[in-house]
């Protein structure tokens, strides 16, 4: 869902953040959902923004945007880059399927 009036989770804000970007032209493929867990070990969504000077993370934790390995997360999966629709796990900095959406 879609923050209500400005008040919404961590996946509520991915999305809307997602949304907003897309509508700028910005390609799906470059914003992908993002599992993360926190150094608390809490889990939490972040978006992934591929750029040509690498991955940067928006987070609705931070008003900093940061590359992927600076925000002290453990990156869980992902949305594949060939296809949204697919979730990739993140281990040893390879992505290997583990859903898809038919």
């Amino acid at each position: 869902a879609y923050p209500d009036k400005g008040v919404g989770d961590c996946e509520d804000y991915v999305l809307e953040k997602r949304r907003q970007l897309s509508r700028m032209s910005i390609s799906l493929a470059d914003l992908l959902i993002t599992v993360v867990r926190k150094p608390d070990g809490e889990g939490h969504a972040v978006l992934t923004v591929r750029t040509d000077e690498g991955d940067y993370v928006l987070d609705n934790l931070t008003d900093k945007v940061k590359p992927w390995d600076a925000t002290g997360y453990r990156f869980l999966k992902r949305q594949a880059i060939d296809n949204t629709g697919r979730w990739v796990s993140i281990r040893g900095g390879q992505q290997v399927l583990v859903g898809a959406v038919q």
